[in-house]
């Protein structure tokens, strides 16, 4: 290495890299770094053979569960929504298939009848309402499976 006139220590072949061990890993650059932060921003560890760049695990695959694909169709279709809107759908519509799923509800009947309280004059969803509705119809199961309380709807 030798100094620049300008500043910071310039490599001037590769024969000057003798102080990085010939397997590190690193790719070479133009300057050597002064402190903590250039070195962070100089050099960058080589993935190692046969490692997705992509991903830090290698796998080739992102760590969690698969997306849903029905999901990302139904966040496609109401488009317009918020996130927190969707989110707040998607939990009441897993809430109902599951009611339906152990029969507190009527099957699609009952998923419709729900749907159909929720919704407003001009067509559109109360989001919020239906999530309720959800929500008291899955305590009013939970009561009922204890032995406590009546099963009667409005």
């Amino acid at each position: 290495m030798s100094q620049n006139a300008s500043g910071p220590q310039v490599w001037q072949s590769p024969g000057d890299r003798k102080d990085l061990a010939a397997g590190d890993g690193l790719k070479s650059t133009v300057a050597q770094p002064q402190g903590r932060r250039e070195m962070r921003a100089t050099y960058r560890p080589e993935p190692k053979a046969g490692m997705n760049e992509l991903m830090p695990n290698g796998t080739g695959s992102r760590p969690g569960p698969k997306p849903d694909q029905f999901r990302s169709f139904m966040r496609q279709q109401f488009a317009d929504w918020s996130d927190r809107t969707f989110a707040r759908w998607w939990k009441a519509h897993k809430r109902l298939k599951l009611l339906m799923e152990v029969g507190a509800i009527d099957g699609e009947v009952g998923y419709k009848a729900v749907t159909a309280r929720a919704t407003r004059a001009n067509g559109s969803v109360n989001v919020n309402k239906l999530d309720r509705i959800s929500e008291e119809i899955a305590a009013l199961w939970v009561v009922r499976q204890e032995g406590g309380g009546t099963w009667e709807s409005d």
